[in-house]
């Protein structure tokens, strides 16, 4: 009794069944849980065909009773190629048309026929060639019809031998020596047995010359002629497990790759120990973004004995999609083990160091891939992050202008943007304007560029303009915390108090637990110059909100909370968190802090001036 489990086999399609022995797949016959040799035997999956238990469906399940499992031929399984029809048809002249048309013509010269014997001898001997020969050019199914004229031939030999005999007998003859057809007869079988290797070595079959047909083509690139042809190949002999592979091969370069793992899969029902072929599939998986089933292939074909630098980096590259750093740095360090100059291989080992927060580490390992390739537009983009995640903003322009020199690169618009940032960190505004400005032609549906740009105009007092660059922003991506919070500090620097408190309100919605949303709102309506949009209590729950986000530790927040108090009223509590503001707050800072904390003292609550810049604009 056999139960079948709902998953099937991703190699043959066919169901995975449970038995006595655990669950097997009924055409490879390979197990799934019980004695799997898979290196993720732990998770349940089969060695041969992948499928896992998780893969079962609780629906389809049903019993199949009395029925065994039924697998594949085994000169499939095994990869065997089943014997030709033609063979067949070459030996049956061999064994009969030949040594007997031979025979044929030497009793008619034992009769006296001297010049019969003669004819005889060139007619058959002619026959059996033009037979012979029909046998290596006709279609296998047409074959078989050789196979019948050689038998119907060798009956009219023997009948004609008999009365040959007969005649020899009348004649007063003996009966002769076996020795001269036995003779004759050893012969033809040795021919026989040295034909057949020269027809497997030299003449090819129809599927076989589908194969080489199809192999020229692609190694010529022209990959749909090559598949067309190692299709036919297959058709005419399923078990042609070479044809699989090289079809897969090249479905794989022409990113047909669930196509491609079908026939990896198909060739490894023949041969599970052909680490190529795992090598191949899991580099197909990898190309459909199937990194778990990747890395088991990699694996399997690395214990096969696979140990080149693509097999560790496949796996390595497949481990970082999976955010796998530390199996991924390994991998990639086995592939430097047997190729230290590999580029891709030092690339993404630079990438993945870049990833972990090791920008030391990344920027050597990029250093390394310039040194090898001056040019790598990669490895000099991710170099200038890297740069710019280490605050060297000078270095990262040199990186991103390098990138943006190569015209065609498809990092442009991102190096513009970058090379923005660290222009803006810089001080340089303007190259800053102007380098956000070609990001955003490039790719004008990216909020990014117009949240970036509006930001620099607000630091070069241009309001309107940031305004409607973080308009723009907020049109493209509604739910842009930044954009809502950067047009809320130009609007209050415009004296729109009251613009910027619904902006900050939105913000705040959008991000509860930001503290500087928090802290920007109380501060507005604690100090705004307009009596209509301050608020004492409303400031208060939200200064300490922010406050409580910051565990009492940020000297802004504390300072926010000082002034909101003294809106509410309370300025004992004004002075108590303004003096503990002032403790935690930089040395530039604690002047004017001392000049609110006397307006405290003396019962004044502090209000922003609206020639003076805010606390708000000093968070961007």
């Amino acid at each position: 009794m056999f139960e079948l489990v709902g998953a099937t086999c991703r190699i043959c399609g066919t169901a995975i069944v449970r038995g006595g022995e655990g669950e097997r797949c009924r055409a490879c016959d390979s197990p799934i849980h019980t004695d799997c040799r898979s290196p993720s035997a732990a998770s349940g999956e089969c060695a041969t065909c992948g499928a896992t238990l998780s893969e079962r469906q609780d629906d389809s399940t049903a019993v199949v009773a009395g029925a065994e499992p039924e697998p594949l031929p085994e000169s499939v399984r095994l990869g065997l190629r089943p014997w030709n029809p033609r063979y067949i048809a070459m030996l049956s002249i061999f064994l009969s048309i030949l040594p007997g048309g031979i025979l044929h013509a030497v009793n008619y010269g034992r009769l006296g026929h001297t010049e019969l014997k003669r004819r005889k001898l060139v007619g058959n001997l002619t026959w059996a060639t033009a037979l012979f020969v029909l046998a290596m050019v006709l279609p296998d199914g047409a074959v078989v019809l050789i196979w019948l004229m050689s038998v119907l031939i060798a009956r009219q030999f023997y009948r004609t031998q008999v009365d040959l005999f007969q005649e020899h007998i009348r004649a007063g003859g003996k009966t002769e020596s076996i020795l001269v057809p036995a003779t004759i007869t050893i012969v033809c079988v040795m021919l026989l047995i040295s034909g057949l290797f020269a027809v497997l070595a030299v003449v090819p079959s129809e599927s076989d010359l589908a194969f080489y047909r199809g192999y020229a083509h692609q190694e010529a690139g022209r990959y749909e002629r090559a598949i067309e042809d190692y299709s036919r190949a297959i058709e005419l002999d399923r078990g042609y497990l070479e044809a699989y592979y090289n079809r897969g091969s090249c479905r794989s370069e022409l990113g047909q790759h669930e196509q491609a793992v079908q026939d990896f899969s198909d060739y490894l029902i023949g041969d599970h120990e052909d680490a190529d072929t795992w090598y191949m599939r899991g580099w197909s998986y990898h190309a459909l973004g199937k990194w778990d089933k990747a890395i088991s292939d990699y694996t399997w074909s690395i214990e096969l004995g696979s140990d080149d630098v693509e097999t560790y980096w496949g796996r390595g590259k497949s481990y970082w999609q999976l955010n796998k750093y530390e199996q991924a740095l390994s991998d990639f360090d086995a592939a430097l083990v047997h190729d230290p100059n590999d580029v891709p291989t030092i690339y993404w080992r630079a990438r993945t160091l870049l990833d972990q927060g090791d920008n030391t580490g990344a920027i050597a390992g990029f250093n390394e891939v310039l040194r090898l390739e001056p040019m790598d537009v990669d490895a000099l983009f991710q170099r200038g992050l890297a740069r710019l995640d280490e605050e060297a903003w000078e270095p990262a322009v040199t990186d991103f202008s390098a990138v943006i020199e190569q015209a065609d690169s498809d990092y442009l618009a991102d190096s513009h943007f970058n090379r923005g940032l660290a222009y803006e960190e810089l001080g340089k505004l303007g190259a800053a304007i102007s380098d956000f400005g070609e990001y955003i032609r490039l790719a004008p549906e990216d909020a990014d560029g117009f949240k970036a740009r509006g930001i620099v105009y607000v630091a070069e007092d241009k309001y309107e303009a940031a305004v409607e660059d973080l308009t723009e922003a907020i049109r493209l991506q509604p739910d842009y915390f930044a954009a809502w919070r950067g047009r809320a500090v130009a609007h209050t620097s415009m004296g729109n108090d009251n613009l910027a408190i619904s902006d900050l309100n939105e913000a705040v919605r959008l991000e509860p637990d930001n503290s500087t949303a928090h802290e920007l709102l109380a501060w507005l309506l604690a100090t705004s110059a307009d009596a209509e949009v301050r608020n004492g209590a409303a400031a208060l729950r939200h200064a300490r909100r922010a406050c409580d986000l910051t565990r009492h530790a940020d000297w802004s927040c504390l300072d926010t909370l000082a002034a909101a108090f003294a809106e509410a009223g309370e300025f004992d509590q004004a002075v108590k968190w303004a003096q503990e503001a002032v403790r935690h707050a930089p040395a530039e800072e604690q002047s004017g802090m001392e000049d609110r904390i006397k307006m405290y003292k003396n019962r004044e609550p502090f209000r922003e001036s609206l020639d003076a810049p805010t606390e708000a604009s000093a968070v961007l």
